[in-house]
């Protein structure tokens, strides 16, 4: 620590650098939720189409409560962890595709795409992730 330098001055420097991070930060959330949440985002409609191709095929099998499409089209980095439950729950798999057929789309780039859904008034996120040319569900 240099002893002239008054306490104040010597946290500028830190202030100043979380200041930078957190601006830079706000501006890729911006980026990527499109910039304005006016349903405008940065990708192209081929990638919108592929999108909804691949949550309706998911929503169709939990509507269809066939676990084992519910599974393959859950993205494969979390598809051991969700299958145990998609197994145990295989009742409840139609709730789901009611929360899903009250998507909103909120976010959304070539490779993620944030969803809100809504269930008795409260408001849940579901996530999608692309692997190639498919859509995967990737948080729920």
């Amino acid at each position: 620590m240099a002893p002239n330098v008054p306490k104040g001055r010597r946290a500028l420097p830190f202030v100043l650098v979380g200041t930078a991070v957190l601006v830079l930060i706000g501006i890729s959330v911006g980026v990527a939720c499109g910039g304005g949440g006016d349903g405008s985002w940065e990708v192209d409609q081929q990638t919108l189409k592929s999108l909804e191709k691949g949550v309706s095929q998911i929503e169709g099998a939990f509507r269809a409560g066939d676990v084992n499409a519910v599974i393959s089209l859950t993205h494969p980095a979390v598809r051991s962890s969700y299958q145990p439950i998609f197994e145990a729950h295989g009742a409840d798999l139609k709730r789901v595709a009611d929360l899903l057929a009250t998507r909103k789309l909120i976010s959304v780039t070539d490779s993620m795409a944030e969803y809100e859904v809504t269930e008795n008034g409260e408001t849940f996120y579901v996530t999608f992730e692309s692997w190639g040319e498919q859509w995967y569900l990737s948080s729920l």
